[in-house]
């Protein structure tokens, strides 16, 4: 019933819900979903002191479902996030579905950086869990989830950003592709 909830929420609130850009709602929904099965099918430690497994799941899929809400198609990912934990401050988000203290947390591992796209995994057990379970939904959605649709709002947000044409954009995804690091298995 909660996810149902928040999958609701972002469908009524996001303002990319239907855009054709690749920070949308779709993607919020479909990384959340991702997040979850992970979790529920790792080899990763999912519970922890003070933590039951199932509140570990939903924290991440509830973290996933907002990660990139409102996104800016900043190239400092610290600003997009920053703005997503605004309007789901000021629309309420905290006080229905995630602590925005466990939400703050969870979502900074997110982070993306051009200069770093594999950093380092976090040494504390419960972050550096939520870190490869939350990083391999992500880098997931944009492999398995690539059509014309998703390379499109890529090649929007962030082709155009390096003046590259569709094609050399198309070359250069292919690589990053290929360096991708999952963590799970």
């Amino acid at each position: 019933q909660t996810y149902h909830s928040a999958f609701r929420f972002f469908q009524t609130h996001n303002p990319r819900r239907s855009t054709h850009q690749y920070h949308d709602t779709n993607h919020l929904l479909k990384t959340a979903t991702l997040v979850n099965l992970l979790a529920r099918r790792t080899d990763l430690p999912t519970e922890f002191p003070g933590i039951p497994k199932e509140q570990f799941i939903c924290d991440l899929t509830l973290t996933m479902l907002g990660h990139d809400f409102a996104h800016l198609g900043k190239p400092d990912d610290a600003e997009n996030i920053s703005n997503a934990v605004f309007y789901l401050r000021s629309l309420g988000y905290f006080d229905v579905f995630i602590e925005e203290e466990t939400f703050t947390k969870l979502v900074k591992l997110t982070q993306y950086s051009f200069d770093d796209p594999n950093p380092e995994i976090p040494k504390d057990p419960y972050l550096g869990s939520a870190f490869q379970l939350l990083r391999d939904a992500d880098q997931l959605y944009g492999t398995i989830y690539f059509d014309r649709r998703v390379f499109e709002g890529l090649y929007f947000e962030i082709g155009t950003r390096f003046g590259l044409t569709k094609s050399e954009f198309l070359k250069r995804n292919m690589e990053y592709v290929k360096s991708v690091k999952l963590h799970t298995r």
